[in-house]
């Protein structure tokens, strides 16, 4: 498990600091000094050690800690004379990531040109925010790079020769993804069509084709079909709750994304209240996420 260590001045947004460890706690081994601290603790060794362990450092930076930081004051300068002796050294680090809580340019100095997370602290954190957390102890990028190469396709599949001459419904039947099917699915998206697309050409492996996506369309995608998979499935048409949710079973139990996760988690649910049969497929992602 990662180690992740939050350099903060005291008595500054205690609150958000406390839960913003507590949150991260669900995924990594947080430390946080007012759960180590002990009476007779040698306080600059502490400080020391915790930033050599860790394998990633969240500097929360308001004016303050600035202030503190530039002027080696108190706890935070030191570490401040730990921390960027390492930043100064090393430009591609990826270890010391600032979090802004009054603005961007509320920074040390020896941070003037690392990039960060801006984080509103007045306001509860929301599942999107702590995301940013996860994707940089990660070292993820912000955004995933669409890929367009194809999957591998069955044998039993009978593919054309020419790819660019097959429709785009059966390209996505036979999991086909490129960059004609990467732009026409961001149209249908931008009309907000993806549902009545999906039941017309009745795309149950439509899941597949939304992981292809980066993170950002994968969320649109899913809002997308929330909003008019009801109206989608027509009058009577209640086959088409099964469509809607395979294409959300798929999309559940695949993501690490807990954003994605949920989102498709409720087009599952909605659609199992409708269609029995769909329990067990809820049942299924429930048990899985135990």
């Amino acid at each position: 498990m990662k180690k992740v260590f939050i350099s903060y001045c005291w008595y500054q947004y205690d609150t958000f600091v406390k839960n913003l460890a507590t949150k991260l706690l669900d995924k990594y081994d947080v430390i946080f000094d007012k759960w180590e601290m002990r009476h007779g603790y040698n306080m600059d060794f502490f400080m020391e050690d915790s930033i050599r362990k860790a394998e990633k450092v969240f500097v929360l930076c308001e004016k303050e800690y600035v202030n503190r930081a530039n002027n080696r004051v108190s706890g935070v300068g030191i570490e401040t004379s730990i921390i960027s002796p390492k930043v100064y050294r090393d430009t591609k680090q990826e270890k010391f990531i600032p979090v802004f809580l009054e603005g961007t340019k509320i920074k040390p100095d020896y941070m003037e040109s690392i990039f960060g997370i801006e984080v509103n602290p007045n306001v509860e954190l929301s599942a999107e925010k702590l995301e940013e957390f996860f994707i940089a102890v990660e070292g993820k990028p912000i955004l995933e790079k669409p890929n367009f190469d194809k999957p591998e396709l069955s044998t039993e599949i009978n593919v054309p020769s020419k790819i660019n001459d097959i429709s785009l419904p059966d390209k996505i039947k036979n999991e086909i993804f490129d960059l004609e099917v990467y732009e026409k699915i961001l149209k249908v998206l931008k009309d907000d069509l993806i549902a009545k697309f999906i039941v017309k050409y009745q795309l149950d492996n439509f899941g597949k084709m939304i992981l292809k996506f980066d993170e950002t369309n994968q969320v649109k995608l899913l809002d997308s079909i929330n909003r008019n998979y009801v109206e989608a499935t027509g009058y009577g048409g209640w086959s088409n709750y099964d469509l809607f949710g395979r294409i959300a079973y798929d999309v559940a139990v695949t993501t690490e994304n807990e954003t994605i996760k949920n989102k498709a988690k409720v087009i599952l649910k909605e659609c199992a209240d409708v269609r029995y049969n769909l329990k067990d497929l809820l049942d299924d992602f429930n048990m899985s996420n135990l």
